[in-house]
C-alpha cells in the first residue's frame, strides 16, 4: 500500500497525499512543492544550463504562440493558485528594482526623459487627430470621448512635423514600445501611401472644378488668332482661324 506521508528531498518537510493526486502520481512524488523542485534545477543542475537557443528555434516558438489561447479549465486553475496570494513590500521592491534603467529590457538610453519641440502643442496634436478622421491608422477603430495619443514615428520628441506625427489608440501606441525599427518601417510605408492617395484626389479635384477657359490674342506680325485654353497647370495653344 502507498504510504499517505513523505519525506521532500529538498526542505525535508512531511507532507501528504492531496485530494487531486492520484495513487500513480502521488507514488512517484519527491518533493512537497514546485519551488522545492525548482530549487533542485539551479545552476549545473538545470538541463539547459550553458546552453543556448538559436534565432531559428526562437522564430518558430513565436510563430507557434500566435493566437494561443489557455483552455477555461487552464485558467481557472491559474486564478485558484493565484486568489489571494500578495507580495511583500521586499519583493515588490525587489521586481520594481530589477526593471529600472539599463536592468529594463526595453531601455533606450534615458531618451523617455528628454523634453519635447516647442511646437508640440495641444492645437498640433489635434490637427493631426483631426487630419486622421479621429481614427487609429493601425486598427481602425474610432475616438470616442477619451483622446487618441499622437504618436512620432522616429521616436525622436522634438521631430514634430506632420510627416512624422501619425494617430493611434492607446493599445497599438503600447505595441510600439517593442521592435521600434520595425514599427518604424512600416508606419513610413503608411504614411507614404496616404500621401499617394490624397495627392491623387487633389488633382483629379482640381480638374473637374477648374473650368476651362479659353483666350484669344493676336501675336504681332501674324495674321492668325490663337486661342489659349487653360487645363490645371498647362496652357495649349490652339491654332484658330484665319483673322
Amino acid at each position: 500500500m502507498t504510504k499517505k506521508t513523505k519525506v521532500c528531498l529538498t526542505c525535508k518537510k512531511t507532507f501528504k497525499r492531496s485530494s487531486e493526486d492520484g495513487l500513480v502520481e502521488f507514488k512517484g512524488r519527491k518533493y512537497c512543492s514546485l519551488q522545492c523542485f525548482g530549487k533542485t534545477l539551479v545552476g549545473e543542475a538545470h538541463p539547459y544550463f550553458g546552453k543556448k537557443h538559436t534565432e531559428e528555434w526562437k522564430q518558430n516558438k513565436r510563430k507557434e504562440r500566435i493566437g494561443f489561447q489557455f483552455s477555461n479549465k487552464t485558467k481557472l486553475r491559474m486564478r485558484k493558485s493565484a486568489l489571494g496570494r500578495t507580495n511583500t513590500e521586499e519583493q515588490n521592491r525587489k521586481i520594481v528594482e530589477s526593471h529600472l534603467g539599463e536592468k529594463h529590457w526595453n531601455w533606450q538610453g534615458g531618451i523617455s526623459s528628454e523634453p519635447y519641440s516647442l511646437d508640440w502643442t495641444e492645437e498640433l496634436k489635434e490637427n493631426v487627430r483631426k487630419r486622421d478622421n479621429y481614427k487609429c491608422q493601425e486598427c481602425g477603430r474610432k475616438q470616442t470621448d477619451k483622446l487618441f495619443p499622437v504618436h512620432h514615428i522616429d521616436y525622436n520628441k522634438k521631430n514634430s512635423v506632420d510627416d512624422n506625427l501619425i494617430t493611434l489608440c492607446i493599445s497599438c501606441h503600447i505595441k510600439t514600445n517593442g521592435n521600434r525599427e520595425q514599427w518604424q518601417d512600416h508606419f513610413n510605408k503608411l504614411v507614404a501611401k496616404q500621401k499617394e492617395k490624397q495627392n491623387a484626389k487633389h488633382v483629379s479635384r482640381c480638374i473637374e472644378s477648374k473650368p476651362h477657359r479659353s483666350a484669344t490674342r493676336l501675336p504681332m506680325g501674324s495674321n492668325y488668332s490663337y486661342s489659349y485654353r487653360w487645363g490645371g497647370s498647362r496652357n495649349i495653344p490652339i491654332k484658330g482661324t484665319e483673322f
